[in-house]
């Protein structure tokens, strides 16, 4: 028994896969053009998780220090 979340997957791959391959890639160009896609998906989704858990751990670790921003400690961040 497989997961529905990986037969939608599967269902992705295979319609990508026909596009190229009605596009006239055949062989290890399909599949090198594949992986590309793949790594290109992998690296997106990490550098947006990077840059979401950086955000995240920054209002975190402010929360935990009890830090204010500029817009409240005076004019102009002075204070």
């Amino acid at each position: 028994m497989t997961l529905p979340a990986w037969d939608d997957l599967a269902q992705i791959a295979g319609a990508i896969r026909g596009g190229l391959s009605a596009m006239g890639l055949r062989g290890l160009v399909l599949d090198g053009v594949m992986a590309l896609i793949g790594v290109f998906v992998l690296a997106n989704f990490a550098l947006a998780n990077g840059g979401l858990m950086s955000y995240v751990w920054r209002k975190e670790m402010a929360y935990i220090q009890d830090r204010h921003g500029p817009n409240r400690v005076g004019p102009g961040g002075l204070l």
